[in-house]
């Protein structure tokens, strides 16, 4: 994408090809599947941390929530390869692409950590770790480049790195959307927190050394 939008040398060089991942478009048709697994596992008696009243529906909305960032991605992607289709990916003017392109570097890496952290805090049923920092830089990223865009208007020498960055913050937002659903879904669900589990295993150890368990008589 790199090569594509900012002109440089980068193993995405081939963005939209055989080797590009793609992961993002089995999420845009999972609402069935999902709408299948959640009415099936409605019926399931209590077991293990699925509860009564267990909140299904926010399953659901999390799904709902992981189509619409899928969407995003879709947009972006399509829009790159486009673009590398019908116009030299050389700017216009260097220096504002290279401002842009910090800026989306940013925003991309600290979204992907955030949707790597919430997708093993669901599936392992814990508390996400906070994401409150990571999360505040990559909307800020988002914000301060909306801004520069409204206000810079030599940014419309290079108006295919300017589209690219929008559809990109637009991305920051389905993400943070996603933190926020997350984070309701471990209050409703009673997800464990991985510092109590911590706790409990130190303390066991602990009570091993401290107070070794009784010899066994026997009668």
């Amino acid at each position: 994408m790199e090569f594509n939008c900012f002109g440089e040398n980068s193993v995405a060089n081939n963005f939209g090809g055989k080797d590009s991942p793609q992961m993002h478009k089995s999420v845009l048709n999972s609402k069935a599947t999902e709408d299948s697994l959640c009415t099936f596992a409605k019926w399931e008696p209590r077991h293990g941390q699925f509860r009564f009243r267990h909140p299904w529906s926010q399953y659901q909305k999390l799904g709902t929530l992981c189509r619409q960032c899928a969407s995003s991605m879709e947009a972006l992607a399509s829009y790159v390869i486009t673009t590398s289709k019908t116009q030299c990916p050389a700017a216009a003017n260097p220096e504002l692409s290279c401002k842009v392109r910090k800026t989306c570097g940013e925003m991309s890496l600290h979204s992907s950590k955030v949707l790597r952290d919430l997708a093993m805090a669901t599936r392992t049923m814990t508390v996400p770790s906070p994401v409150n920092i990571t999360m505040a830089t990559a909307v800020k990223a988002a914000e301060s480049l909306r801004s520069e865009l409204a206000e810079n208007t030599a940014l419309l020498q290079v108006m295919h790195v300017a589209v690219t960055a929008t559809l990109l913050a637009d991305l920051v937002d389905r993400v943070k959307e996603i933190a926020e659903c997350v984070d309701v879904l471990a209050r409703l669900a009673h997800f464990k927190n991985p510092e109590d589990t911590k706790n409990v295993v130190v303390s066991t150890v602990s009570r091993g050394i401290d107070e070794p368990l009784p010899d066994v008589v026997i009668l």
